[in-house]
């Protein structure tokens, strides 16, 4: 029998069996009494069953002290905490009323109050006492969890793999973005080739984009107004690319190609919103994604905006398609420094991509202008944005940069970086083609980016955007259905409401409590429980990543991605949960399970309130994502609560999660999609598997500790990490012996190849007086991935066996790298391959003047003459400075070379198109006793055919024919000449 006894109640008696423990006194204990609502200090009379009474008296079934009485037929408890309100209906609901008489109680409890002891089995300890929810197996709860996450991926994935549907000129108005017209262009400009800056496929699209614009300002309403200059730049400056391991070095170009639109009212106008793109691709490939598809789009917004009798724009649009940005960024420096239209310029958007398809994403913004991401999230409709990628961006883990980069730093103007991230896979490759691009995605992006342009036409803060001109903006789309943005500033604020919010309700827990410092040691010991299981995760993972690299088998997971499932994220899944059976079974294990389950959700919440104090204070603005799982989860539990659901229960952990976990996924999904191919280039030097392994962990403690209280509330825990153990070890296995783990595929549905350099070099060294004393011809073989050429040498002994292991031997090695990243691609690891000598025309240079300026100082004058693309290296000799030179910003600037190059090393990076000769000079400084008429510094240079009738030998294609279907070459053939002046 259950009765009250309280000056509040009236005695009630209820019958009911009391086997069972719910959390529901203040969160913590719950004795399962079908009873009215408790206050604090009311009496509890119970008649307890037999299987019941040890673990009460004993007060192990319960972690809320409790003050008790027994007498030969009561037993009075004094409650120190209340139940809520509606607690009886809901006990009723979900518990059977049975009847239970005092003889229960009587038989188990003697004469002098005491307890008699629970027998023990025989040959066993004496188990815990496990509650009904313990009855539940934890491989029950683990699939639970598995198939919850599983449904969260293939959401995610259907999400972001679907598309507007595109439009058509049979059944739309002539003034809305087809994609049929898009895809039209893009078809035609993909079909001249490879549109390297300076080739005639580059001036075929050109002449292309030309006429498309005169034909569409044949036919523009008399309501706007087109107008077209095709602007011939040179120009020289310093890139900065220190952040990504590289350096600094000076690009220079000469007679280049801007092609540029202004789109502006009838009656005028002073301002301009800009929009660009490049339409020049690298060596070998179409360019279809990067980046004739933007060109497309904008030809077609151009055509759209223009038949709009409807269009009323306060302000112009500039539409700049630019020859030359894989020269890394030349052309749009020219436009931006040099033409009369840049000063109109008040903001931009820039269209760029690093793989083929997928959903645009604005990833940069500003600097400052808040106003414009606001913009963006007021006009896209198709909204895909977050400052996540702009400070992935800003930490250099990306070896590439945009135009974006310099609007912002040589224009001065804020504006928008957008770009394709999927697929990456076929990005500066011969794969990067139409076909790779699904329908519906050039619709998306046109209707995004023609709705923005059209708002920033449209606004006032073009001109003036008062407040908005400074500070920066947190900003994110939660799946694509809608954007969350607001300041900095504010965020700030609600950040610490947050943390206030955390700890004052924690504090009002405890001062609820009789014994606050009990509370206090769970919850305390429970964050850092969570701390050291945030440590284990990343640790297993790295580790795991240290394990592969050991063995050999980096990038088992850039085919098969689902790898990093059974190499990364089970393994440090597994390392938690077992973490956590130790504590179960040793520190907590006379705590009450519903108890561990409360203490482990508010320490959660705890951790990540410490976390996002910490991105506050660091002012960081992904700060978000830990203040999307305080609150989500937060609201979610007050309302499950709320419904009766038990906070102890799996189903009340995962739809807690539900917000968070699905996030987490979202992100992680993109940056997955957008990295693994990244990992495929980013050099030999380097473990990639721990850049993604360390990402593999952020989603693992992101979402795991809000379930990891199942290891205290459920049964057979071992069994779980047994037989996750096994998944692992036979993943593991597939890895290591199976093609499974092969890094590369070559098929046509599954094009992951790796990409490899083939150069076919001819090498000249020249003395001092000019004189040749050393040549010699080959194929340099240069992988750009951590394999380098093991695999080839694997899988194809045959193709390696006449090559030999390249040397360094020059300037810069005395390689005609296109790029500066040597110490990236060593040339150590690369292989020479024989070849016949070339014939070419080498890159001339001649010392026209040596002019000795005073006793220290030395200024040298040269002429240069060579194809479209020529780099040029120059390491000072002992006791000499490089003091100027006649270009860049005058100042050499050094770019990174190999640890044992301790001499200071300057790359310069020239293009032209046309016959033309650069002279250059520079300004040497001797020190000490140096003689100014001995040598003073090595110039090697580097002459590299990119396109025309001299890209391609026999040799190469000989060379490409015996090379795996999994190998992706881009081939082209170069001369390098080596000086001391």
């Amino acid at each position: 029998m259950v009765s009250i006894e309280g000056p509040e109640y009236s005695t009630k008696q209820l019958t009911y069996q009391i086997c069972e423990m719910d959390n529901r006194l203040h969160g913590l204990i719950d004795v399962c009494l079908a009873v009215l609502d408790l206050s604090r200090d009311s009496k509890l009379r119970l008649g307890i069953p037999r299987e019941c009474q040890a673990e009460v008296i004993s007060g192990s079934f319960t972690g809320t002290r409790y003050q008790y009485l027994l007498t030969p037929q009561l037993l009075y408890i004094k409650m120190e905490s209340s139940m809520p309100a509606g607690y009886t209906d809901d006990v009723r609901r979900r518990h059977t009323e049975t009847v239970a008489g005092s003889s229960n109680f009587m038989e188990d409890v003697d004469q002098n109050g005491q307890t008699r002891p629970e027998p023990h089995p025989t040959g066993s300890r004496r188990r815990e006492h496990r509650t009904s929810q313990q009855t539940m197996r934890a491989s029950v709860a683990y699939m639970m969890m598995c198939t919850f996450y599983v449904l969260i991926a293939l959401f995610v994935h259907s999400r972001l793999n679907s598309y507007p549907k595109a439009k058509f000129k049979a059944s739309s108005e002539a003034f809305e973005f087809l994609e049929e017209n898009a895809r039209a262009h893009l078809e035609l400009i993909t079909g001249l080739g490879a549109r390297v800056a300076g080739s005639e496929a580059n001036i075929e699209a050109e002449n292309y984009i030309i006429y498309t614009i005169n034909r569409i300002q044949r036919e523009c309403l008399s309501n706007l107004k087109i107008d077209l200059d095709v602007q011939r730049v040179s120009g020289s400056f310093i890139l900065d690319f220190v952040n990504v391991g590289i350096g600094e070095f000076t690009s220079v170009y000469q007679n280049m190609t801007n092609i540029v639109v202004k789109l502006s009212p009838s009656t005028g106008a002073k301002d301009s919103v800009m929009v660009n793109c490049h339409y020049d691709t690298v060596i070998d490939s179409p360019g279809a994604g990067d980046d004739a598809a933007s060109c497309c789009v904008m030809l077609e917004i151009l055509r759209a905006i223009s038949q709009n009798p409807n269009i009323k724009l306060m302000h112009n649009i500039i539409f700049l398609f630019n020859s030359a940005e894989e020269n890394i960024l030349q052309t749009s420096h020219g436009f931006i420094t040099q033409h009369p239209w840049a000063e109109s310029i008040k903001a931009f958007v820039n269209l760029d991509s690093a793989g083929a398809g997928g959903w645009e994403l604005v990833f940069q913004t500003g600097p400052e202008h808040p106003w414009l991401v606001r913009t963006y999230a007021e006009a896209a409709p198709h909204p895909h944005a977050s400052c996540i990628g702009q400070e992935i961006f800003q930490t250099g883990l990306i070896p590439s940069d945009t135009d974006y980069r310099i609007f912002r730093d040589y224009g001065h103007i804020p504006g928008l970086d957008i770009a394709h991230i999927k697929n990456g896979y076929v990005y500066h490759t011969r794969n990067d083609q139409a076909r790779n691009i699904p329908e519906g995605c050039m619709q998306r992006g046109g209707d995004n980016v023609m709705a923005i342009l059209l708002q920033l036409a449209s606004s006032t803060k073009l001109t003036n955007p008062g407040e908005e001109k400074h500070g920066s903006m947190v900003f994110f789309d939660f799946l694509g259905y809608f954007m969350v943005v607001y300041p900095q500033r504010m965020s700030q604020i609600l950040n610490w409401a947050t943390f206030c919010f955390v700890y004052l309700s924690f504090i009002k827990r405890l001062s609820k409590e009789r014994d606050p410092m009990e509370l206090m040691r769970l919850t305390l010991a429970g964050v850092l429980s969570l701390i050291v299981t945030w440590a284990i995760i990343i640790a297993t993972s790295l580790g795991m990543a240290a394990i592969l690299g050991a063995a050999g088998r980096e990038l088992s997971y850039y085919t098969h991605n689902l790898n990093i499932v059974w190499l990364f994220m089970l393994p440090s899944i597994t390392a938690a949960i077992l973490f956590h059976l130790i504590l179960q079974r040793n520190m907590f294990k006379r705590t009450d399970p519903n108890t561990m389950a409360l203490v482990m959700q508010e320490a959660n919440l705890i951790l990540w309130s410490l976390v996002l104090l910490s991105m506050t204070l660091a002012g960081l603005t992904t700060s978000y994502v830990p203040l999307l799982c305080i609150l989500a989860p937060s609201l979610t539990y007050t309302v499950l609560e709320l419904l009766g659901v038990k906070s102890s229960s799996m189903l009340f952990s995962l739809l807690g999660s539900l917000v968070p976990s699905l996030y987490a996924t979202y992100i992680s999904y993109m940056l997955f999609s957008f990295l693994i191919p990244i990992m495929g280039r980013r050099g030999s030097e380097g473990n990639p598997d721990l850049l993604i392994a360390g990402l593999s962990s952020l989603l693992t403690l992101v979402c795991l500790p809000y379930h990891i209280a199942f290891v205290y509330t459920h049964k057979r825990v071992g069994q779980v990490i047994v037989v996750t153990t096994a998944v692992i070890m036979l993943g593991l296995t597939a890895v290591l012996y199976t093609p499974a783990g092969f890094p590369y595929s070559g098929t046509a549905s599954d094009m992951s190849p790796q990409r490899a350099m083939l150069v076919h070099f001819d090498r000249r060294f020249h003395s001092e007086s000019g004189k040749v004393y050393k040549v010699d011809s080959g194929i340099w073989y240069m992988p750009v991935d951590r394999h380098s050429t093991k695999h080839l040498t694997e899988y194809a002994p045959s193709v390696v066996s006449p090559a030999r292991q390249a040397t360094c031997d020059g300037v810069y090695c005395g390689r005609p790298y296109l790029y500066p990243m040597l110490n990236l691609v060593d040339a150590r690891k690369t292989l020479d391959f024989p070849a016949s000598p070339l014939n070419v025309k080498h890159v001339s240079i001649s010392l026209l003047d040596r002019q000795i300026l005073d006793v220290a100082h030395v200024k040298l004058f040269f002429a240069m003459k060579g194809p479209s693309h020529v780099t040029i290296f120059i390491s000072e000799k002992p006791q000499t400075r490089i003091l100027r030179w006649n270009f860049g910003e005058l100042v050499p600037v050094e770019v990174f070379t190999l640890p044992t190059m301790t001499e200071p090393t300057f790359f310069i990076y020239f293009s032209h198109s046309g016959n033309t000769t650069w002279h250059f000079s520079m300004d040497i400084h001797g020190e000490g006793n140096k003689n100014l008429n001995s040598p003073l510094i090595s110039m090697g240079l580097a002459g590299h055919y990119l396109h025309g009738d001299n890209q391609i030998t026999s040799d190469l294609l000989s060379l490409e024919k015996d090379l795996p279907s999994w190998i992706s070459p881009v081939s082209w053939t170069a001369t390098y000449d080596e000086y001391v002046f």
